[in-house]
């Protein structure tokens, strides 16, 4: 049985989809993924409003950039050939981001979750590696903001384990048989504070604007594309090569003696 909580103008809304937000809410801002997941990219904005919520009081309400392509810095977070040097290296990239609202949003026990359609983000790189630039695109067909009501923060997340559909894309990273996916965006400096226009269930987020970062991740971790330098390779063989003999000669000096 559902039980409902009456909200401002009467409105009704199930309580356990506010205990999913609650839930939500309590682990978005975590860094690492889930145990079996691992974060294999990152992007931090510089600006403290990068990102922007308009509403026009209509279905075409949504997130943009408020400089689009805006400038940030990409991370691949895990230890593959990527072209650009070891992990966690930063890249120069170009931002494009936008989602739709998906019907209206709800307030609640002191949260605010407003859903999502046509979650849309793709990293260019400024400098390609072999004319490479897609440095990642992703594309979720639902997910959510939600945050504290009338808070400074508030997050995204797209998660196929919560039946959510994401989709990753990337000419240095493959991404086979993947049996999750992850996206999650902190979102910080929110002026105004969070919260609907109006009144729960029948108006969506106010807008405002926002800085963020965030994390992508994917269980099974997903494979390089990048094949390394020849001059890499050939050091690397002739540096086994090297140790091989030298193990040879030790072993022969042994028997010898």
């Amino acid at each position: 049985m559902n039980i409902c909580l009456n909200t401002n103008n009467a409105l009704r809304y199930p309580i356990h989809l506010l205990a999913f937000a609650a839930t939500l809410l309590a682990t978005a801002w975590a860094t690492p993924a889930a145990a079996e997941m691992v974060t294999f990219a990152s992007f931090t904005a510089p600006t403290t409003e990068s990102f922007r919520f308009v509403n026009n009081g209509s279905a075409t309400s949504g997130f943009s950039l408020s400089n689009s392509p805006a400038n940030v810095t990409f991370n691949f977070s895990q230890g593959q050939p990527n072209g650009y040097g070891p992990s966690n290296t930063p890249i120069a990239s170009r931002l494009s981001f936008s989602a739709l609202v998906s019907g209206f949003g709800f307030e609640g026990s002191g949260v605010t979750i407003q859903t999502l359609q046509n979650i849309s983000i793709s990293f260019i790189a400024v400098n390609p590696v072999d004319g490479k630039t897609n440095l990642l695109s992703v594309s979720g067909a639902t997910g959510r903001v939600l945050g504290i009501t009338g808070g400074g923060t508030f997050s995204l997340s797209v998660d196929t384990g919560l039946g959510d559909t994401l989709n990753y894309s990337s000419d240095f990273l493959l991404f086979p048989n993947s049996a999750e996916r992850e996206l999650t965006i902190g979102f910080t400096g929110s002026q105004p504070s969070f919260r609907l226009a109006g009144a729960s269930g029948s108006s969506y987020l106010r807008s405002l604007s926002a800085g963020g970062n965030g994390n992508f991740a994917a269980d099974p971790r997903p494979n390089s594309t990048i094949v390394p330098e020849t001059t890499s390779a050939v050091l690397m063989a002739s540096g086994s090569m090297l140790l091989g003999l030298a193990l040879l000669r030790r072993l022969k000096y042994s028997v010898a003696h």
